[in-house]
């Protein structure tokens, strides 16, 4: 039999297998394909993801993509396609058995407890089933009331690059009020919002997105933010866990994000 040395062979030929797996969109959002090709991670990719010794995004993404078989940009992705894939991912680098932990309901017990589950038995997947637009535009009326002119915003559905945005924006607003002792500048729900709205109309004058999103009600904060329904497809799971000590039971929601693996 015939010496095989790195330099003879090629250790690509032991990849693990792909498998193909509809997305949530369904081929219904923008340039999205219906579906990927999906591989679990070798322990060389595991080594690369763990080697800084601290979660890295911009990492944890790059070994998420070599896990497809065909390029796809992950930052366009609506996150249910982009959370979805990781677990995918997931199932198929370390099996269907996860663990979790949580602390009992009952305030006469309290106690800290592991747990094990089932992901494929816990979890649900729905899919799209009409086209998402890649925006909408959204009457604001309080400001027809107030002011006599009709105020809209153009909104879009939130990608995970935009998630990455948001993260990468507090994180630096955290950094610099610590530098400088100064309040912090940003924050999660303006950035958030700085996100939905791709444009702002009505105004007899340009105005700045910033300061017209702080000037925002709750209730338009949250009629942007339902413009799109999120929540209608994707991934969802839950476990029921149970007190090894008194035996009461309570749900554990799954965290189908890069947290999870």
């Amino acid at each position: 039999m015939d010496n095989f040395t790195p330099q003879s062979f090629d250790f690509k030929t032991l990849l693990p297998a792909f498998h193909t797996h509809k997305l949530p969109s369904a081929g219904f959002y923008s340039d999205t394909p219906p579906e990927v090709n999906v591989r679990g991670l070798t322990v060389r990719e595991l080594k690369h993801l763990t080697a800084s010794g601290r979660f890295d995004k911009k990492i944890f993404d790059q070994t998420i993509s070599s896990c497809l078989k065909e390029p796809l940009d992950l930052s366009k992705l609506l996150l249910a396609d982009y959370n979805f894939i990781v677990y995918l991912v997931r199932l198929y680098s370390s099996g269907s058995k996860a663990a979790g932990s949580k602390r009992c309901v009952n305030p006469e017990c309290g106690k800290t407890y592991s747990f094990e589950y089932d992901i494929t038995e816990s979890s649900v997947t729905s899919f799209l089933e009409e086209t998402m637009p890649i925006s909408k535009t959204i009457s604001l009326p309080r400001f027809k009331e107030t002011f006599g002119y009709d105020v809209s915003v153009e909104v879009k559905p939130l990608t995970h690059g935009d998630y990455l945005k948001i993260d990468k924006a507090i994180q630096q607003a955290a950094d610099m009020a610590a530098k400088t002792g100064q309040p912090i500048t940003s924050y999660p729900l303006t950035e958030l919002l700085k996100s939905y709205v791709m444009s702002i109309s009505g105004f007899p004058i340009p105005v700045v997105k910033d300061q017209f999103l702080d000037y925002l009600s709750p209730a338009e904060a949250n009629i942007i933010t339902s413009a799109f329904p999120e929540d209608s497809f994707g991934l969802s799971g839950k476990a029921i866990t149970v007190c090894p000590v008194c035996a009461a039971e309570q749900e554990f929601v799954i965290p189908f994000t890069d947290i999870f693996f």
